[in-house]
């Protein structure tokens, strides 16, 4: 009804977007990779073991908490219309060749992904390094706590992760004379989004991640030894 009676036809019905929609879940997975791990070392008591002694083992510098990242992601979306042109009395301007004359309408839409990662441990591992282990699996997140093991105190205040050895570690690992004490702790991923403020139906699981952490134990064994004079005497090796 725009169009003067001479026209040879309408406008297009022409949308074009500049750019495709961002799609938050690669990132929560390169995030889940990538987030540091924790400063956690294996802290034990004693030292130097003692066969047939429990050493206890602890962790330091992590308390079993949820690991966590936050990534902001904005997006630009510009999405053209044809819009003809128009003269004096509000009918379209036509070309040369009859055909309304038309421009690019554009409006361009800010959109703002956040995008959240969390990482928390479901299960413990711990391997003393002589074939002997022991595992915590957790119920919920938070729900481990017997797996870190308790700091040395005093004697009285016990450790939850203890193991004696019955061999001393003279040869183990060639020249290092130590058993190889690992941790390894897995942790269940979730991520979340949130698009302009308002939440995309909650968290979604992502796939695990297993983290090791090492530590070196020696161990010796000490033997009582009769010598020349009936006196007893205590060698270690």
């Amino acid at each position: 009804m725009f169009l003067p009676p001479d026209a040879l036809g309408g406008i297009p019905c022409l949308s074009v977007p500049t750019q495709s929609a961002f799609d938050p879940r690669p990132l929560a997975v390169q995030m889940a990779a990538q987030l540091p791990p924790p400063d956690l070392r294996i802290g034990m008591n004693p030292a130097k073991g003692m066969v047939n002694v429990p050493t206890w083992f602890w962790v330091e510098g992590y308390d079993g908490g949820t690991l966590s990242q936050s990534e902001t992601v904005v997006q630009h979306q510009t999405v053209c219309h044809l819009v003809s042109e128009h003269g004096p009395g509000g009918l379209a301007v036509l070309d040369t060749d009859n055909r309304p004359r038309t421009h690019q309408d554009c409006v361009t839409t800010d959109t703002t992904f956040v995008v959240d990662v969390r990482l928390w441990p479901n299960h413990y591992a711990w391997d003393f390094g002589d074939h002997h282990s022991v595992g915590f699996a957790c119920g919920g997140q938070g729900d481990c706590p017997d797996a870190l093991g308790v700091p040395f105190v005093d004697a009285i205040h016990q450790s939850t992760i203890q193991h004696p050895y019955l061999w001393s570690s003279l040869g183990v690992n060639g020249s290092a004379d130590a058993y190889t004490v690992r941790l390894a702790i897995n942790f269940a991923a979730e991520y979340r989004v949130s698009i302009d403020g308002s939440d995309q139906g909650g968290w979604h699981g992502l796939s695990d991640r297993q983290l090791t952490w090492t530590a070196s134990h020696q161990v010796q064994e000490a033997q009582a030894v009769l010598t020349r004079g009936c006196r007893l005497s205590v060698m270690s090796c």
